[in-house]
C-alpha cells in the first residue's frame, strides 16, 4: 500500500535554482528583514525570495523595449513624476521656510526640534514615494489597469525597502570608516605625504565601491516593490540578477547617471522626463531578467488591455 501511494505521487526534484523557491502567497506573513518564521506552528524558516528565473539579456533588447513602452504610454510615466515634484515642493518648500522664520527668530530650540521632527518624515515620505513610484512602473511596463492606484504599497513593503536602505548604507558606511580611520592613523604617524596619498585613493575606492553597490543591486528595490522578496530576499536576488546581466547592469547603472546629469543639468525640470523614463527602464530590465512579462506594444499578443489616462 505504501509503495502504490508513492508511485502515485512521486517525490517532486529539488529546484535548479536557490530563487526558484516560493515563498508564501501572503506578503503579510514575511517580517521586513527576513528573519520571521512561517505559520503559527511551524518552524521552518520561510524563504525569502518568491519563484524568480533569472535570464540573461541585454542591454539592447531592454532598451528598445523602454522607448517602445515610454512612448506609448507617455502619459501614465510623465504623470506620476508630476505629482511627485508638485507634492514634494507644496511639502518641503513651505517646511523649509517656517523653520527658517523659527530660527531667525530667536527660537533657537524651536527651530532645531522642528529640524529633528523633519527630517525622518521626509525620509519616510521619500522611501513611501520611492517604492510607489517603482510599483507604478511595473504596472505601466505590464500595461496593467489605472497603474496610479499601484502607488499605495502596503507598509510591511515599505518597511522592507527602508531595510534594503539601511543595509547598502550600513555597507558603504563602514567601509569608508574603516579607510578613513587607515588614513587618519597613518597621518597620526607622522607620514602626511603618504597619508594624503591614501586619503586621495580612498575617495576614489570609496566612488568606485558606491557604483560597485549600485550595479550590483540596482534590482533590489523593484524586487522588493513587485512583493517578490523580503529585505535579505531581495538584496540576493538582486545580486543574483546582476551577476547574469553583468555587462547589461552596468550600461543600465551608467545611462541611469546619464539621465540623471541632463535632468539636473536642464534646473531640475528635465527630471520630469528622465526620472519616469529611468523607472520603465528599471522595470523592464527586471520584469526580463526575472523571467516575467513585459508588456511591449510592439507585440500585439504581449499587450493587455488597460486603462490610459485621457
Amino acid at each position: 500500500e505504501k509503495s502504490d501511494i508513492q508511485s502515485e505521487f512521486p517525490p517532486e526534484p529539488p529546484s535548479p535554482h536557490p530563487l526558484a523557491e516560493p515563498i508564501p502567497e501572503s506578503s503579510e506573513s514575511l517580517g521586513p528583514w527576513g528573519d520571521i518564521t512561517g505559520p503559527p506552528g511551524s518552524t521552518d524558516e520561510a524563504p525569502s525570495t518568491r519563484a524568480l528565473e533569472v535570464a540573461s539579456r541585454s542591454i539592447e533588447d531592454v532598451l528598445s523595449t523602454t522607448m517602445a513602452i515610454f512612448t506609448d504610454r507617455w502619459k501614465n510615466c510623465v504623470v506620476p513624476s508630476l505629482i511627485l515634484a508638485i507634492g514634494g515642493i507644496l511639502f518641503v518648500v513651505p517646511s523649509l521656510v517656517t523653520l527658517d522664520l523659527l530660527t531667525q527668530a530667536g527660537s533657537t530650540f524651536l527651530g532645531a526640534a522642528g529640524y529633528m521632527l523633519f527630517l525622518p518624515v521626509f525620509l519616510l515620505l521619500s522611501a513611501y514615494a520611492t517604492v510607489g513610484v517603482a510599483r507604478v512602473a511595473l504596472a505601466i511596463v505590464r500595461n496593467e489597469a489605472s497603474p496610479l492606484t499601484r502607488f499605495l504599497a502596503p507598509p510591511i513593503v515599505v518597511a522592507r525597502a527602508v531595510g534594503i536602505g539601511v543595509i547598502l548604507s550600513l555597507i558603504l558606511g563602514i567601509a569608508c570608516l574603516v579607510m578613513l580611520t587607515i588614513v587618519g592613523i597613518i597621518r597620526a604617524a607622522g607620514a602626511q605625504g603618504l597619508g594624503n596619498l591614501l586619503a586621495a585613493i580612498a575617495g576614489f575606492a570609496s566612488l568606485a565601491l558606491a557604483i560597485g553597490v549600485g550595479w550590483q543591486f540596482w534590482a533590489a528595490l523593484f524586487v522588493c516593490a513587485d512583493e517578490k522578496g523580503n529585505t535579505i530576499g531581495s538584496i540576493r536576488a538582486a545580486q543574483a540578477i546582476s551577476a547574469e546581466n553583468m555587462l547589461t547592469s552596468f550600461f543600465i547603472a551608467l545611462i541611469a547617471l546619464v539621465l540623471s546629469l541632463i535632468g539636473t543639468l536642464t534646473c531640475l525640470v528635465g527630471h520630469i522626463v528622465t526620472a519616469p523614463l529611468t523607472l520603465v527602464m528599471f522595470a523592464v530590465a527586471y520584469l526580463m531578467m526575472s523571467g516575467q512579462a513585459v508588456s511591449d506594444p510592439r507585440d500585439p499578443q504581449s499587450v493587455r488591455p488597460s486603462q490610459q489616462l485621457s
